[in-house]
């Protein structure tokens, strides 16, 4: 009973924007998921993934499409609240660089012009050598 409900829900187009939302949300990306589902023995399924490139670069094919992407917990660590993964499969994957996007890449990861201030720490003089006085 709980199976039929679960995959009921993974049908809804709900559960396809929430996971999509969550996608878009860790990648900054516009996402698109054509279908969920879950099952104990194979694990939980993407189909037909779509990760569109950045707006501002104008580009009008997707930067990746999936067709299937599926994940297999380790459930015996996921009761200790480890989550580890077992095994991932990709199905016809297709990865889509424009030049925009790797100028935009590279221009992220070159340092700006004004590097950081660096905080000046100055060491006080290590006191001079202790001469006990004459009683």
């Amino acid at each position: 009973m709980l199976f039929l409900l679960v995959q009921l829900v993974l049908a809804t187009p709900w559960a396809r924007e929430k996971v999509a939302g969550q996608v878009t949300k860790r990648t900054g990306l516009d996402c698109r998921i054509g279908g969920l589902s879950w099952t104990p023995w194979g694990g939980a399924g993407i189909r037909a993934l779509v990760v569109d490139q950045p707006r501002e670069l104008g580009w009008d094919q997707p930067l990746l499409t999936i067709e299937r992407l599926r994940v297999q917990p380790d459930y015996v660590s996921c009761f200790k609240r480890q989550w580890r993964v077992r095994s991932v499969e990709v199905d016809r994957p297709e990865l889509s660089l424009s030049v925009e996007m790797l100028v935009a890449m590279a221009r992220r990861s070159i340092p700006t012009a004004d590097p950081p201030a660096l905080a000046v720490v100055e060491e006080s003089p290590a006191p001079g050598p202790v001469i006990p006085s004459e009683l």
